[in-house]
């Protein structure tokens, strides 16, 4: 594929992107969303994790019903604020693609990814196994580093993840989601 081709293509992509995003924000209206809810229903359905933070919580309390021992891996996007400021919104939706994209690829079948909030991400499993989330934490930085060095985007993808696993049947939802959100900014402060 020569480079006028890759760049027709892109721009393609692009210009289908927008679109849906405008057909998307006209539909919210009609339903009484505001802009930014409805540019997240887009970009959560963009990355294949379709998921709001409501629905989020709802299948962590249907599994903890379910007397389940779940171990999960909250994951931040680093730097993302940076790439919306310097090469504008729709590369960071664009990033917010290949994130979601990357950590799918990344996660083994058995864990469900989901977009929690924003640039965070969940990915959940039925395991009391930590080490398994560790690996998992090394799989993605092995990943994210392959993709900074072949996509040839102008952005990096770098990622906080923190883990945590939780018997929600002695435990709460909340804890769990408290645990993996503090080991999280743990590693993003040194990060930063």
């Amino acid at each position: 594929m020569n480079i006028i081709t890759a760049l027709s293509l892109f721009s393609l992509i692009i210009l289908i992107y927008w679109i849906i995003t405008e057909l998307f924000t006209i539909l919210f209206r009609f339903t009484g969303l505001p802009d930014e809810k409805a540019r997240f229903q887009v970009i959560s359905l963009l990355t294949g994790c379709g998921f709001t933070t409501k629905e989020s919580e709802m299948i962590l309390t249907t599994r903890s019903r379910r007397g389940l021992t779940l171990g999960g891996l909250m994951v931040d996007m680093d730097f993302f604020k940076q790439i919306n400021d310097s090469f504008g919104h729709s590369v960071g939706d664009e990033a917010l693609i290949e994130a979601a994209a990357l950590l799918r690829s990344a996660a083994p079948t058995q864990f469900t990814v989901v977009r929690f909030a924003g640039d965070e991400f969940i990915l959940l499993t039925r395991t009391d196994d930590l080490s398994k989330l560790e690996s998992l934490k090394s799989a993605i930085t092995g990943a994210a580093a392959r993709f900074n060095e072949q996509a040839g985007k102008p952005y990096r993808l770098q990622f906080s993840c923190g883990c945590a696993v939780a018997s929600l049947e002695t435990g709460s939802v909340d804890e769990f989601l408290q645990e993996m959100d503090r080991q999280m900014y743990a590693e993003k402060e040194r990060h930063h």
